[in-house]
């Protein structure tokens, strides 16, 4: 929408689709236990980003919304991570290990009523991001499980990819 990218490095910035300089969008607050800004998602009217604000740790994190026609930046909820707006009218997140889901107004940002567990465990990697994906339509697909996949660096020769070997015992 609005034929802009956002995206985070540690603050978020946005661009426009065809290319040109960055813009600042948000810089976390150290005071307010922010460290990182990760994980944008435009809302389809193309008017706000939803964001984490990353404390560090998942107990210490924030779904905040920022405006993409003013400097204005809202807290939704508490205790979420890695947020998406749900065509159903849900904010879909990530909380302890499990995909939640609320009734979301994404006109005035406001997550209220029961929250829904969607699926548990879905699995985490290190970075605190759920691994999952939402579509605007409303797929959803996950990885389910508590642990992360294991990850091996391995030397591969390329005549013979029968010959593997790892690089760390």
């Amino acid at each position: 929408p609005g034929d802009r990218i956002v995206f985070a490095s540690a603050s978020l910035y946005s661009v426009p689709a065809a290319g040109g300089t960055p813009t600042l969008l948000t810089t976390p607050d150290p005071k307010a236990g922010e460290f990182e800004h990760r994980w944008p998602e435009i809302l389809p009217d193309g008017r706000s980003v939803l964001f984490t604000a990353w404390g560090g740790g998942f107990d210490r994190t924030r779904i905040m919304s920022r405006s993409l026609v003013s400097d204005e930046v809202k807290t939704i909820l508490d205790g979420g991570t890695a947020s998406r707006y749900s065509a159903t009218g849900h904010l879909v997140y990530y909380q302890a290990g499990t995909l939640m889901a609320v009734p979301f107004n994404p006109s005035s940002l406001v997550a209220g009523g029961t929250r829904i567990p969607l699926q548990e465990p879905v699995q985490t990697p290190a970075a605190g991001a759920a691994n999952y994906s939402l579509s605007r339509t409303g797929t959803l697909v996950l990885v389910s499980g508590t642990a992360r996949a294991e990850r091996k660096l391995v030397w591969v020769d390329r005549k013979n990819s029968n010959n593997v070997s790892p690089v760390l015992p």
